[in-house]
């Protein structure tokens, strides 16, 4: 019984259609946040994503775009890239890792508790 349910459960999920480009996107153009936050959509986001409309409700859309957001370039870089998670370019505080961070920059540095701290 086990080994039949593992069986359909296997060819059920290889039966499913997967995008392979669904993650691919061209920056500023057709990923997801660029899509829903225009009103009205581009004709690319319409063609990428069928019946997708703007949400005027969405406070926070993020697709990860900013190279260093995810793969830990960007040493020393400024805007609008600013480089990876560890980066203490620019900061003369004790604490500064991270100050030239993608995200520091976009969200900012976090509670005094959350912050990434050195070492």
């Amino acid at each position: 019984m086990r080994l039949t349910t593992s069986i359909a459960l296997a060819a059920t999920v290889a039966a499913l259609p997967f995008d392979a480009a669904a993650d691919v996107c061209t920056k500023g153009t057709d990923c997801y946040c660029d899509c829903v936050t225009r009103d009205p959509p581009s004709a690319p986001c319409r063609a990428k994503y069928p019946g997708i409309t703007h949400d005027s409700s969405l406070r926070l859309c993020m697709d990860f775009e900013q190279a260093p957001l995810y793969d830990g370039s960007g040493l020393g870089n400024g805007p609008p890239e600013y480089g990876p998670a560890y980066d203490p370019t620019g900061s003369s505080a004790t604490y500064g890792r991270g100050f030239n961070s993608a995200w520091v920059q976009l969200y900012g540095n976090g509670a005094s508790g959350c912050i990434r701290q050195n070492g």
